[in-house]
């Protein structure tokens, strides 16, 4: 209610489309917290571009209402996993989760004004974007939504065969866990950890592959 309150006065857009957007954001923040269980990282930019997909179709011609939905998609997903962990450390600690609720309540609301009075600071004196803080990624949000806009003719025919696939082999994968025995189960690969290492630079994944490796010889 209060996502709808904001957002669709603020940016002009249907309340109902900010309404479905946050409850893509709830199942969306699922994925985003089995990936960081999994992985050890959560690719809330990645997760929070499949909200732009259904946007295209439900908002076609809308490119600001496209990046808010994602943006929304991406927010659930990061607070989703921070909110995970810290409960998970509290829980190793024996602090109460009571206590921790009340603590991330206070740390959200005081965020909200640090946050944006910071931004209006670095917005004053530089400039966002500007040659010191060009905010790389936030080009990458329009693309994705003026590519949404223009519809998946716009991709070489090869990167949709290559999604077409990968995605039937994501939604298979987990599905072959529940039906397979359990000691097979334990040799499938993992349809998140191959998504995130597809989505991530060499530097990143090759170190934790490494890592692993070593791992599995010492156990």
């Amino acid at each position: 209610a209060l996502c709808v309150a904001v957002l669709a006065p603020l940016f002009r857009i249907p309340a109902w489309q900010i309404g479905v957007s946050a409850l893509l954001a709830c199942l969306i923040a699922v994925l985003a917290v089995r990936a960081l269980g999994q992985t050890d990282l959560n690719p809330v930019s990645a997760v929070g571009k499949l909200s732009q997909i259904l946007f295209a179709l439900l908002a076609p011609g809308h490119v600001v209402t496209n990046i808010v939905a994602g943006a929304l998609a991406e927010a659930g997903a990061m607070q989703a996993d921070d909110l995970m962990q810290d409960l998970k450390t509290g829980h190793l600690l024996g602090a109460s989760p009571r206590v921790q609720f009340y603590g991330q309540l206070i740390g959200s609301t005081a965020s909200v004004f640090v946050t944006v009075g910071a931004y209006t600071l670095y917005q004053d004196v530089y400039g966002v974007p500007s040659a010191q803080f060009a905010a790389p990624v936030a080009f990458v949000w329009k693309d994705m939504a003026i590519l949404m806009q223009r519809g998946l003719a716009a991709l070489p025919p090869s990167a949709l065969h290559f999604a077409a696939a990968f995605g039937a082999a994501g939604v298979a994968l987990p599905l072959l866990e529940e039906v397979v025995p359990p000691a097979a189960a334990a040799w499938l690969p993992s349809g998140v950890s191959v998504g995130v290492g597809m989505y991530l630079t060499p530097d990143w994944t090759l170190p934790r592959a490494v890592g692993a490796a070593i791992e599995l010889v010492w156990r």
